[in-house]
């Protein structure tokens, strides 16, 4: 309810609500004070957790080297096949974002609004559209950046400043981020 109070206009349920495995991935980068990259893939929505765990079985040695049939679970991965599922991805990645106190709503859009942006727009005369993967690439590369620039760790300073918040428009005017788009 703190979180969906500090972004007005967006209701944190349904396909925007993270699942809590993505939160926890946030909440690690907390505790480690340290940038990692969240992917497209584990920036699942709740409801999917709630329907239940998906298990592989797998054939492996026990501790005394008996071959046995194991079940191992298998984290649920984020839809995409289409550009709402992965607008919506990235929205829950940054409510992720928010929640765990890492960067706001507001800096994590402003990174998924340029790769959105750059994904629809008309390319120059001779040029292509840019593809999916040129914007995972350079979504990866954004996240690189930030964890070279947030290196005295992720958590809010004294002065109430979030580093992500403070480093994000350097990385998105970032040559080598760009230049992937």
């Amino acid at each position: 309810l703190r979180v969906q109070a500090r972004i007005p206009g967006i209701r944190i349920e349904a396909d925007h609500e993270p699942s809590h495995r993505l939160q926890d991935l946030c909440f690690q980068q907390y505790d480690k004070n340290q940038v990692e990259y969240v992917s497209w893939s584990d920036s699942t929505k709740r409801e999917s957790e709630l329907e239940g765990t998906k298990t592989d079985k797998s054939w492996k040695p026990d501790a005394s080297g008996v071959i046995r049939e194991s079940s191992v679970e298998v984290p649920h991965k984020a839809a995409l096949q289409s550009d709402f599922m992965l607008a919506c991805a990235l929205k829950r990645r940054a409510i992720a974002y928010e929640m765990s106190d890492l960067a706001s709503f507001e800096c994590m859009e402003s990174l998924t609004s340029l790769l959105l942006q750059e994904y629809i727009r008309d390319p120059p005369v001779g040029y292509s559209r840019a593809s999916l993967d040129q914007l995972h690439r350079a979504d990866r590369e954004a996240f690189r950046k930030l964890s070279t620039l947030c290196r005295q760790g992720v958590r809010r300073q004294p002065d109430g400043l979030r580093p992500i918040d403070v480093q994000m428009p350097a990385v998105l005017v970032d040559p080598t981020f760009r230049m992937l788009l």
